[in-house]
């Protein structure tokens, strides 16, 4: 094997015919020596070569070729390099050629630039090498986000984006940072019907049948003007839009002529924005509405001016209202007028929560408008208009106090005892001024009353004076009217 390939390295070097057949032993060692010095290169390299190809087509059918070239420096070779070419019929502009330390990179640029240009067209090759590394960043999120698609359309949505966005300083993430929850929230679509309707019932069995009720119509003018809108489209803009455009109801006169509404009170505004805050939690809860979204630290708080004094009834026309009234309205006049219980708890108010003989009356938690428990005063004068109708257990008060029944009837006893109407939580107004100013003690009328000291300081102190609340708290049944119950013989 050695001698074919001394021969073989003879021809090779183009040696004399004399040399190369001479036999003298000077001449063929020195040629050994040549042979030998040449032989690991040759052992050495031809195995690499043969493993790895000098040319080849990557990726395959593209048109683009890598081969090998050598590197020199001052005319000195120091090893070899891959060059990658891309066709003109690929780059729309001639051949690009670029280098590479290994066939690994250079495969890599190669596919990386086939795969550009077929995203993004010829223009993909125009790039800088940094841009282009941008672009397939971007392919390769288009590959990650999955959902189908072709890669093309998903780039002409980007593009289309930033045009719309135009010379704003809105970052293209931005914008999908703050769409992307209004528009797919974690729990898919619904609206603000849905929303309110899926409120009331999950309410149902957890809140009083008059709170319910006074819930749903409260919901209902929230849905008559944005029950359409996605609930996760709600913000604090269209939420001020919608309180401060509030308005009573139209009203049909007995002729039929139609009055329009007039602005909603503030204090009205303030509970629809209750009823508002209640669905916002819900659908939050429910992952219809993303939490942070509608902030309603930014949403204006209706607030009611500071308004005319409050309208209370004199000892004449409470007098006059109690002559009046029929026998089922008693219990709801007496109690309101002194124990200061407001309409809703009365009607809630069961006959086993009045004890008379402790003189108070408990207002549960559950029936309590501010949801605590409270202990209301029995005076000398309410016990002897209770007394005779008191029972064991059973509804106090059986006319419910909500609608327009209770209200109709009011105001036609108010008329029918002189009065020119009936006042607006007279009752209760009544007593809290002439409670405090019978026992001079703001802070205990307010744990009474179950309000705060600050609204019966500003509004009810020196209403009345102590010698009218004494009248006041004096009117007493007479025996002799006949919606008044007798008290019960004395047994002997």
């Amino acid at each position: 094997m050695l001698l074919g390939g001394f021969e073989s390295f003879l021809w090779s070097h183009k040696m004399p015919m004399k040399l190369r057949f001479s036999e003298t032993k000077d001449e063929l060692l020195s040629l050994s020596c040549h042979f030998v010095l040449a032989l690991p290169f040759t052992v050495a390299h031809t195995p690499a070569m043969k493993d790895t190809p000098t040319k080849l087509e990557f990726p395959k059918q593209s048109g683009v070729t890598i081969r090998t070239v050598g590197n020199r420096t001052n005319g000195e070779a120091y090893g070899q390099a891959w060059l990658v070419t891309l066709p003109g019929r690929l780059t729309g502009n001639g051949r690009e050629r670029k280098q590479f330390k290994t066939l690994q990179a250079a495969k890599d640029f190669a596919s990386q630039s086939v795969a550009g240009v077929r995203a993004v067209g010829g223009k993909f090759i125009d790039l800088e090498h940094t841009d282009r590394d941008a672009t397939l960043r971007l392919l390769d999120a288009i590959k990650e986000r999955g959902g189908g698609g072709e890669a093309q359309d998903v780039v002409d949505d980007v593009i289309a984006a930033l045009k719309g966005i135009g010379a704003s300083t809105l970052r293209l993430n931005q914008c999908v940072t703050f769409a992307l929850p209004r528009l797919a929230p974690s729990a898919g679509v619904v609206s603000v019907l849905e929303a309110a309707e899926s409120l009331k019932q999950s309410k149902t069995g957890q809140i009083s049948a008059t709170y319910l009720r006074t819930l749903g119509v409260q919901l209902d003018r929230i849905v008559g003007k944005l029950g359409e809108l996605p609930v996760s489209h709600l913000d604090a803009v269209k939420i001020n839009e919608f309180i401060a455009g509030l308005k009573t109801r139209d009203r049909k006169t007995r002729k039929g002529k139609i009055i329009p509404g007039q602005p909603a009170s503030p204090k009205f505004r303030k509970h629809i924005l209750g009823a508002m805050r209640q669905l916002v939690r819900h659908a939050v809860s429910r992952g219809w509405l993303a939490k942070g979204i509608v902030d309603f630290e930014v949403v204006d708080t209706p607030r009611q001016g500071k308004g005319g004094a409050i309208q209370i009834f004199t000892t004449e026309e409470l007098e006059a209202l109690l002559k009046h009234a029929d026998a089922d309205l008693i219990p709801f006049l007496a109690i309101g007028a002194f124990a200061g219980l407001r309409s809703a708890e009365i009607e809630r108010l069961d006959w086993r929560h009045v004890d008379l003989a402790q003189g108070h009356i408990e207002i549960t938690a559950q029936n309590a408008k501010t949801a605590s428990r409270r202990l209301a005063p029995v005076p000398e004068n309410l016990k002897a208009w209770l007394t005779p109708i008191h029972r064991k257990t059973g509804r106090v008060f059986a006319v419910s106090t909500s609608g327009g029944n209770l209200t109709e009837r009011l105001q036609k006893l108010a008329r029918k005892a002189g009065l020119t109407g009936w006042k607006k939580n007279g009752l209760r107004h009544s007593f809290i001024s002439c409670r405090v100013a019978n026992v001079q003690n703001v802070s205990q009328t307010a744990l009474e009353c179950g309000n705060s000291p600050q609204i019966i300081f500003s509004s009810y102190r020196s209403v009345v004076t102590a010698a009218e609340a004494l009248k006041y708290f004096a009117i007493s049944p007479d025996p002799a009217a006949a919606n008044v119950t007798p008290l019960p013989a004395a047994v002997a």
